[in-house]
C-alpha cells in the first residue's frame, strides 16, 4: 500500500546557497498544506534574519504559526520505532523533518567522508508497504547536480529508499549526534520532526505578508548594522572560518532576492511594464547590488586584517538606513496603490476553435461528452457532470474570470491543444488568465506569446493532473464530478474533476499578435482573458 503526501518540486524556488539545507525542506514542508506556503516561509526567514530581534528557533515558530502549523519533536529510540512513526505521521497527513549527517547519506557527495558538515535536513513524504520503501523530498541532492533553464532553485524531487537505507540513515547520523560536544547536536540525539497543522492560517495571500510586515515596524530593525558596528571581532572569525563567510553571505545578500519576489507577487502591477515596475526594478537592482559589494568588502577587509573606521562605519549605516527607508517607503505606497488599481479584461472568443466536450448534462453512456476518448471502437472514456457551472458561459472565483462556452448537447466547449494560432485583439497587455484542466498526467508546457514586431514570449504553463489538489499554485475554479465511460456502463469514479486557473504577467509591453498553443492534446483549454492595470497615480 502506497501512502505519499504529495508535495511540489518547487523548480521554480530557491538554492541552498541561498538560504541552507535546513530551512529549504522546512519550506518544502509546509508547501504540503498550501502551495505559496514554501515562498512565504522562505520570505519570513529572510525578512526575520535581516529586520527583526526574533532569535532563530523563535523565528521557525513564529512562521509556522502564521501559517496554522507547528513543529512537533518525537522521541525515537530506535530505527524500527523511527519506521513506526513515520508511517504513523505520514497517515495522519504531517510530513516529517528528519535532520540527519551528510556523511551518512550514501546518495551524497560528502558520504563516509570525515568533515563536520552542520547537520542536514530531509523530508519523509510518503511509503510503501508492500515493498518496504519510505519517500523523500532532499533539495541538497540537486545542489550543484542536473538543471535546466526552468530550474531557478534545488528541487525537491522524491526519492525512493528502502526503509533498510533510511534506517542506516539514521543510526550514523544520530551516533554522530549523541557524541557530539554542541549543544545544537547534542540535541537532536534521538529525535525526529513532524509539521502538523494546529489552526487556520493568518496569512492566506502575498498582500497578507506584506501587511503583516508592516506591523514589526518595516525595515526599521536591521541585523547588518550590529555586523558593523561589531566588525572588529567578526573579522577574526570570517578570516579562520569560511562557513562563517557563507552564513554571512546567504543571511545579507543571497536570502534577499525572496524578498523582492514575493513584494513583486503582492503587487500585480509590478509584474508587467510601466513607470512603477521600472521604479521597483531599479531599486531592487541597487539594493541587491549594495548588499552584494558591501559583503565582499567585509570579507576582503577580514583577509587583510584592516578594521573599518568609525566614519566607515558611520557611512555604511547611513546608506544602509537610507535603503532599507526608501524600501518601506515603496512599499507603503503601493499598499496605496494596489488599493486604487482597477483591472480591464478582454474576453477572447474561443468558440470557433474549441475541438472538444468536456461537459455532459447526465450520468449515461449515450452522453456526447467525451473530454478523453481511451478506446472509441467499445466506447470507453471520461467527461465532467455539468453541475455548478454556468451554462450561460460566465465563470469567475477569487481574482479570475472568464467567459466560457455556454453548454449545450452538442457544443464543443474547450480546446485539445494540438498547436493551434489563437488570434487576440490588437493591442499591449499586462497580464494573461488561462482556464484549463490535463488528465492523467501532470502537464508542463508552453505559450508562445508572438508579438507584432516579432518578438516572441515564453509562458509556462504547468497543469496539476485532474483527480488531485493542485500543486502547481493553481486556482480551482470549478470542481464537480467526472463520469467514466465503459462500454454501456457510466459511473462516478472517486476523484474530483477540476477546472484550475492561472494568471501570467507579460514583460513584452508590445501589441500582441497571436498566441500559439502547445501540442499536447492532453492540455485542455476552457477560455482566455488578456488584462491591464489602470491604476491611479500616488505618492
Amino acid at each position: 500500500m502506497i501512502k505519499d503526501l504529495k508535495i511540489n518540486c518547487y523548480e521554480d524556488g530557491y538554492k541552498i546557497s541561498q538560504f541552507n539545507c535546513y530551512d529549504i525542506p522546512m519550506a518544502g514542508a509546509t508547501g504540503y498544506f498550501n502551495y505559496d506556503n514554501y515562498f512565504y516561509y522562505l520570505f519570513y526567514h529572510a525578512f526575520f534574519h535581516n529586520w527583526t530581534d526574533i532569535g532563530l528557533d523563535y523565528e521557525r515558530s513564529e512562521i509556522l504559526k502564521k501559517f496554522g502549523l507547528e513543529m512537533k519533536q518525537h522521541q525515537v529510540e530506535s530505527a524500527v520505532d523511527l519506521i513506526s512513526l513515520i508511517k504513523e505521521r505520514i497517515d495522519n497527513q504531517c510530513p516529517i523533518i528528519l535532520r540527519v549527517k551528510s556523511h551518512g547519506l550514501f546518495y551524497g557527495k560528502s558520504f563516509g567522508t570525515n568533515f563536520d558538515y552542520p547537520p542536514h535536513a530531509i523530508i519523509i513524504t510518503g511509503y510503501d508497504s508492500s515493498r518496504g520503501l519510505i519517500y523523500i523530498r532532499d533539495p541538497g541532492f540537486m545542489e550543484g547536480g542536473i538543471s535546466s533553464p526552468e530550474m531557478k532553485g534545488d528541487a525537491l524531487y522524491r526519492l525512493q529508499l528502502e526503509e533498510e537505507h533510511i534506517m542506516k540513515i539514521w543510526n550514523l547520523s544520530n551516533a554522530a549526534f549523541k557524541d557530539s560536544d554542541t549543544r545544537h547536536e547534542a540535541f537532536l540525539y534521538n529525535k525526529a520532526f513532524s509539521i502538523e497543522k494546529t489552526g487556520d492560517p493568518q496569512i492566506v495571500n502575498y498582500l497578507d505578508i506584506i501587511g503583516d510586515i508592516v506591523q514589526y515596524d518595516g525595515f526599521s530593525r536591521c541585523k547588518l548594522k550590529k555586523v558593523i558596528d561589531e566588525f572588529e571581532e567578526i573579522r577574526k572569525i570570517l578570516k579562520d572560518n569560511y562557513s562563517s563567510v557563507s552564513e554571512i553571505k546567504r543571511r545579507y545578500d543571497k536570502s534577499l532576492i525572496v524578498v523582492f519576489d514575493i513584494i513583486q507577487r503582492a503587487f500585480s502591477f509590478l509584474c508587467s511594464s510601466n513607470d512603477y515596475s521600472i521604479e521597483f526594478n531599479n531599486f531592487k537592482k541597487k539594493f541587491l547590488e549594495y548588499r552584494q559589494i558591501l559583503i565582499a568588502r567585509l570579507y576582503a577587509n577580514s583577509l587583510r586584517d584592516k578594521p573599518l573606521s568609525d566614519t566607515e562605519k558611520q557611512d555604511i549605516n547611513n546608506t544602509t538606513s537610507t535603503l532599507d527607508s526608501t524600501l518601506s517607503g515603496l512599499l507603503k505606497k503601493y499598499i496605496r496603490l494596489q488599493a486604487s488599481a482597477k483591472k480591464q479584461l478582454t474576453f477572447i472568443q474561443l468558440e470557433e476553435m474549441f475541438n472538444n466536450k468536456a461537459f455532459g448534462s447526465n450520468i449515461s453512456d449515450k452522453c456526447l461528452a467525451r473530454i478523453s476518448v481511451d478506446d472509441e471502437t467499445n466506447n470507453v472514456g471520461l467527461y465532467f457532470l455539468a453541475e455548478g457551472i454556468d451554462t450561460k458561459g460566465k465563470l469567475e472565483s477569487g481574482n479570475v474570470s472568464f467567459k466560457t462556452a455556454e453548454l449545450g448537447e452538442s457544443v464543443y466547449d474547450n480546446i485539445s491543444c494540438l498547436g493551434q494560432t489563437i488570434r487576440v485583439p490588437e493591442g499591449r497587455y499586462d497580464f494573461i488568465m488561462v482556464l484549463f484542466c490535463s488528465l492523467y498526467e501532470n502537464v508542463y508546457e508552453k505559450f508562445l506569446i508572438k508579438y507584432e514586431d516579432g518578438a516572441v514570449e515564453e509562458i509556462s504553463i504547468n497543469s496539476t493532473k485532474c483527480g488531485v489538489e493542485p500543486c502547481f499554485g493553481e486556482e480551482t475554479v470549478w470542481q464537480g464530478k467526472p463520469v467514466s465511460v465503459f462500454g454501456e456502463k457510466a459511473f462516478v469514479p472517486e476523484f474530483s474533476a477540476r477546472l484550475l486557473a492561472q494568471t501570467y504577467y507579460l514583460k513584452g509591453n508590445k501589441n500582441i499578435k497571436s498566441i500559439l498553443l502547445p501540442d499536447k492534446a492532453n492540455l485542455h483549454i476552457f477560455a482566455i482573458t488578456l488584462g491591464n492595470y489602470f491604476a491611479n497615480n500616488v505618492t
